[in-house]
């Protein structure tokens, strides 16, 4: 099969009518051109299917995919990535948006560190009331990202760009999981691969105004389960625990960590 463009961005959109084609301008608004875009409609009972299908009958470098039931974000994202031949992908979710310079600045950092198999960046918090707090950033360099990998997930998942490689050495996103899927594939990968983050923000990113108890019991899952995996369960039983008693205590700066 031939190669595609350089970078695809893959984006899984579930009832998003609303914001959807906002974040479609974002990548349409790119300064870098050479892009393609996967949308997977996830099971959508409002009108996503009818405004991306619209955006793609205009844009020949936007593909459709369309899920008849609600799969999930990890089986959308893995059936989006199966059809990318770019040796780049980038994350995007159907409620933020890519600063008009985010393709470029990450995928001249990728072509100039070839050992970086994962970049992710800072993001603008959207509806932050504060202007002191309207930065959301990661640690930089991949040493640091490691020492705290256990306590805080190492990317702002909808900034990132990783390899094609990477992701198909990973195996992808795990299926099994309903949430926290990009921490665990973090999680699967610190050891062998290379992650980074710039701290200029390239998107606009929407979180969560408060963590619910199903992401705290997901993240809780991943840690567990990778503290296994690497024989340290013991070691880290109360950072694996800890997601759940920062949800039952209604830690005011958990949602800010993870």
């Amino acid at each position: 099969m031939s190669a595609g463009p350089p970078v695809s961005i893959v984006m899984a959109a579930h009832n998003a009518a609303a914001s959807v084609g906002d974040a479609i301008d974002s990548i349409l608004s790119q300064s870098f051109t050479a892009w393609m875009l996967l949308v997977v409609d996830d099971g959508s009972t409002d009108a996503t299917y009818g405004v991306v299908s619209d955006y793609a009958s205009r844009d020949s470098r936007l593909r459709l995919i369309r899920n008849h039931s609600n799969r999930g974000l990890a089986c959308s994202l893995n059936a989006a990535i199966a059809q990318i031949r770019s040796d780049l992908i980038a994350r995007m979710d159907a409620d933020d948006r890519s600063l008009p310079d985010r393709l470029q600045v990450q995928t001249e950092f990728m072509n100039d560190h070839r050992d970086v198999d994962v970049l992710g960046t800072a993001a603008i918090l959207l509806g932050c009331q504060t202007a002191s707090h309207a930065i959301f950033d990661r640690p930089e360099r991949h040493e640091d990202l490691v020492k705290e990998i256990y306590l805080r997930n190492p990317f702002i998942h909808p900034s990132v760009m990783f390899r094609r490689a990477f992701v198909n050495r990973m195996g992808g996103y795990a299926e099994d999981l309903r949430r926290a899927q990009d921490y665990d594939l973090w999680l699967r990968a610190y050891r062998s691969s290379v992650f980074h983050n710039l701290q200029r923000p390239l998107i606009e990113y929407r979180m969560r105004r408060r963590i619910t108890l199903g992401h705290a019991a997901s993240t809780a899952r991943v840690l567990w389960r990778s503290a296994r995996r690497e024989g340290i369960a013991i070691n880290h039983a109360w950072r694996v625990i800890r997601p759940l008693v920062a949800y039952f205590a209604r830690y005011a700066g958990y949602k800010a960590r993870y």
